[in-house]
């Protein structure tokens, strides 16, 4: 389990765009808006007292065809932030060490949808 999960991670950050690659996403920090890109997500993962979860893997999957199509990791305050996004209904997952969360999220072209993920130990 955590040799997988390391694998992802490196996996994840490894892959990681600069803001001006075409599909770009971005992990935490400042947000990156490109006109070229469709929706952005927003968001944070974090414990049942709602501290940020530092270094969760977060994985969006495109419902309609459930092909893996963003990832990042979060920050120390548990944010992440993606970009470049298609309109459509998305399948988050977090995970990391022990932790498990799940959402789902809808993505307008042009906005940024927002979303909290709590994961109870």
């Amino acid at each position: 389990m955590k040799r997988s999960f390391l694998f992802l991670a490196i996996a994840l950050v490894g892959c990681r765009q600069t803001p001006n690659d075409d599909n770009a996403s971005v992990a935490s920090g400042d947000p990156v808006e490109d006109s070229r890109n469709d929706g952005f997500v927003e968001g944070s993962v974090v414990d049942g007292d709602g501290e940020g979860l530092d270094m969760v893997s977060v994985v969006l999957r495109r419902v309609a065809s459930d092909s893996t199509i963003y990832g990042a990791v979060t920050g120390p305050d548990g944010s992440f932030w993606m970009s470049g996004l298609q309109s459509g209904r998305y399948a988050l997952h977090a995970s990391g060490p022990g932790v498990v969360g799940t959402d789902t999220i809808d993505v307008s072209a042009g906005d940024t949808s927002h979303t909290t993920v709590v994961i109870d130990f």
